[in-house]
């Protein structure tokens, strides 16, 4: 995979969005219908990109290739740059554009083997794009892989000549095992979330390998349940680094009673993610369970009860801190704990008890931060609500 090693920024990386989908918008009529979707992404990665690849030449820990040079050199030419689909005539009895083509979009969803990216992209960059990142970039490859599968190839195609939804399903719950266990074992918080988002974008690849109606349904819900539940966790993570600029787990006890507002709201997403009803995020995971329950695949419900467990072990772990753990005394006088390491410590151990904790000086974010991280932690709950009515009148019928 290598890592960039350029401090100067390429001026293809700056190009906007817009020019990038702009070929292919007209000459490739049958990913039009993505275009609009494509866009955010397109623009986020390069402008992430260009700013990360002015971080300090010491900072060894570098940044991985993105999946724009991933796709270029690897995954779309074995995938013979998808020719043999320039129209839904075309013939579909080769595996090598589907491998490749799902591939690249495996590799911008954050997939198990091509995932690397993902949680330095999310160390590293700006709070403000993070937010995006998670509801955004992610799930239009997510979405990509569905619609390509739903749309493009003939029914019966996943279970075809070649085992692309045996393929899709053991990758699947690799991913979601590995994104759990990685995400349990972070004490950074963003790092942490970029794992859990592996896991979560693996849940998707399930669906899509069990191929049944109510499993694509199940997938597609999870993009949009995820969407809302990701975006409510890492905006609140960018409130706490706003007021406190503390990222670290350890350094989060008592913050719950100085910023309610925020702690609530990721209380809320951290149920969602977990799957307690009546959030949204059970309600996806219960009609995924049913498909495996209905396709006969136990394993399937195995997983995504442990997925759910170990989603707990570590999101739970985060409020505990914020909720029953108090306050400690920070020490240092740097508000950002980016670089802390367990064994630093304040140089007089009488400055260190006298000196007041960060966490205490913490106050509620303004009312433009506060306010959209509010409602996303209320969506979550209307979308767990309103499930049924997605489900029959929405989902169900676009993938019969």
């Amino acid at each position: 995979m290598g890592r960039a090693r350029s401090r100067r920024p390429s001026r293809r990386l700056l190009w906007p969005g817009a020019a990038a989908s702009g070929r292919t918008y007209r000459h490739r009529p049958h990913r039009r219908p993505l275009q609009p979707l494509r866009l955010p992404g397109d623009s986020v990665t390069r402008r992430l990109r260009a700013r990360l690849h002015r971080r300090p030449q010491g900072d060894a820990r570098g940044f991985p290739l993105s999946h724009h040079r991933l796709h270029r050199r690897c995954l779309l030419p074995a995938g013979c740059r998808f020719h043999l689909l320039r129209d839904r005539h075309a013939e579909h009895d080769r595996g090598a554009p589907v491998a490749g083509r799902g591939g690249e979009h495996e590799g911008s969803a954050g997939g198990r083997g091509v995932h690397l990216w993902l949680p330095d992209a999310y160390e590293h960059a700006p709070s403000s794009v993070n937010s995006l990142i998670a509801p955004v970039m992610t799930k239009v490859a997510a979405y990509a892989m569905l619609r390509m599968f739903l749309s493009v190839f003939p029914p019966g195609y996943l279970s075809g000549t070649v085992p692309i939804a045996d393929a899709l399903l053991v990758l699947g719950l690799i991913g979601i095992v590995f994104g759990s266990v990685a995400a349990a074992g972070q004490t950074d918080i963003r790092r942490m979330l970029a794992y859990s988002s592996i896991s979560q974008l693996a849940f998707i690849a399930v669906g899509i390998g069990l191929g049944t109606p109510l499993a694509l349904a199940a997938a597609l819900l999870h993009v949009v349940n995820h969407a809302a539940m990701k975006a409510t966790l890492f905006l609140a993570t960018a409130s706490v680094r706003f007021r406190v600029g503390l990222q670290r787990t350890h350094n989060l006890a008592g913050l719950g009673p100085r910023m309610p507002l925020t702690m609530g709201a990721f209380a809320v997403g951290s149920v969602a993610m977990v799957g307690i009803p009546p959030t949204a995020g059970f309600f996806s995971k219960w009609y995924m369970v049913q498909a495996g329950v209905d396709e006969g695949q136990w394993i399937v419900v195995a997983v995504v009860l442990l997925s759910s467990l170990l989603t707990a072990v570590y999101l739970f772990k985060v409020l505990e801190q914020v909720y029953l753990r108090p306050a400690k005394p920070e020490p240092s006088t740097h508000h950002d704990d980016e670089h802390d390491s367990p064994g630093e410590s304040a140089s007089h151990p009488v400055e260190q008890q006298a000196m007041r904790p960060v966490v205490e000086r913490a106050r509620e974010a303004p009312l433009d931060v506060w306010l959209p991280l509010v409602l996303l932690g209320a969506a979550t709950v209307v979308l767990g609500v309103f499930n049924v009515v997605i489900m029959e009148h929405v989902l169900l019928p676009g993938v019969s």
